[in-house]
């Protein structure tokens, strides 16, 4: 297990991916993201004790829990990407992802627009998803890569999760 990995993708060619820093991105999530507390509700009992209760099935709450659990997975997806590709430019000549792509999108979703990452990092993030990322291949490369450099191996996880589904969803096709 080392700490980086020179991989050939389809798109770009070699690079060089870099291990995330996992216990640093769960730090920065934990306090960008705080996990939402649940209401809580105090009544008085028929002797007069008062006693609260968490109300764990509150809408409002469920709701924050709901968005906070996305944005985390959201952000954790971008940290990772930008962790990894950390040495990788951004072309100056660069347009942004192609029409063509976009049509496609806008044709399964009308209501499909376009909008661009803010500042450097986020273009990088737009390139790495829209360029580097795009194929099929490459990700399975780059997710590869990933779990060599953080000491897992994809098939083998692969084939646990077929043995799980054995057991709950019949076997796997």
């Amino acid at each position: 297990m080392g700490s980086y990995k020179d991989v050939t993708l389809d798109s770009v060619g070699a690079v060089r991916l870099y291990t995330p820093p996992t216990e640093k991105i769960r730090q920065i999530l934990n306090h960008l993201y705080p996990e939402p507390k649940p209401p809580v509700r105090t009544d008085k009992t028929a002797t007069g004790k008062e006693i609260s209760m968490e109300i764990t099935d509150d809408p409002d709450y469920l709701a924050e829990r709901e968005r906070v659990a996305q944005a985390r997975t959201d952000k954790t997806s971008e940290l990772y990407l930008l962790f990894a590709f950390r040495d990788l430019a951004v072309p100056g000549d660069w347009p942004g992802p192609g029409g063509e792509t976009i049509e496609v999108l806008q044709y399964a979703d009308p209501s499909y627009v376009y909008t661009p990452r803010a500042g450097p990092q986020g273009r990088k993030l737009d390139y790495i998803e829209w360029c580097v990322l795009e194929g099929a291949a490459d990700q399975r490369r780059y997710t590869d890569a990933i779990y060599t450099l953080m000491g897992l191996d994809l098939d083998l996880a692969a084939q646990i999760e077929d043995s799980f589904r054995g057991d709950v969803e019949g076997p796997a096709a």
